[in-house]
């Protein structure tokens, strides 16, 4: 998808969100005017706002202290086996769950595991967001976001299975070399066209 269209459903998504939530639906269908996939994605991020409790309104560095702080892993599957899924290794930890290399026994490719915390077992609203987390990542088609595979509940707890990607993290590849900027011209502080001005 490019820079262009991105931007145009990111434009669309935040004018309906400021509409009240009976005028959307008509407000949509006009604006994408017989573009159909236009109007999906933009009902798609809509559907997950509802949804979500207000999820994407959060304070981002809350949600990433939540999600990614590093914490010691609670409890360590490794060798074990939770559905079809056998446990490789940990990956790492945050503030929801551990991440572990798995191979799926049924497909033959290995997969990224994502297993909420014990301590979270018994939390509704832990759950809930566990679960919202893989719905809104599910709603979202882009090569640069992980496809998930599946959500599901076991005797060892609610886990979400995704694409397993190997290679260095983004925390890595910033400390060896600061990222160049991308996909916006600075001047503008607008997406980036690709005319080669910028």
């Amino acid at each position: 998808m490019n820079p262009q269209r991105l931007r145009q459903i990111e434009d669309l998504y935040h004018a309906a969100l400021e509409l009240p939530a009976e005028q959307r639906e008509a407000f949509v269908t006009e604006s994408c005017s017989g573009d159909d996939d236009l109007r999906r994605e933009v009902e798609s991020l809509l559907s997950i706002d509802k949804s979500s409790n207000k999820f994407f309104d959060q304070q981002p560095l809350s949600l990433a202290a939540e999600m990614f702080s590093e914490r010691e892993s609670r409890s360590n599957l490794t060798g074990k086996q939770i559905s079809h899924y056998k446990i490789i290794r940990l990956l790492g930890a945050g503030g929801m769950g551990e991440v572990y290399l798995a191979d799926d026994t049924k497909l033959n490719r290995q997969i990224a595991l994502k297993v909420l915390s014990p301590q979270f077992q018994s939390d509704v609203e832990r759950i809930r967001r566990f679960k919202k987390e893989a719905q809104a990542v599910s709603a979202l088609n882009h090569p640069n976001i992980i496809t998930i595979y599946s959500i599901e509940e076991t005797e060892h707890g609610d886990f979400i299975a995704t694409e397993y990607i190997n290679g260095r993290t983004l925390r890595e590849k910033i400390a060896e070399k600061r990222l160049p900027w991308l996909g916006t011209d600075r001047s503008r502080e607008r997406p980036c066209t690709g005319c080669g001005r910028c």
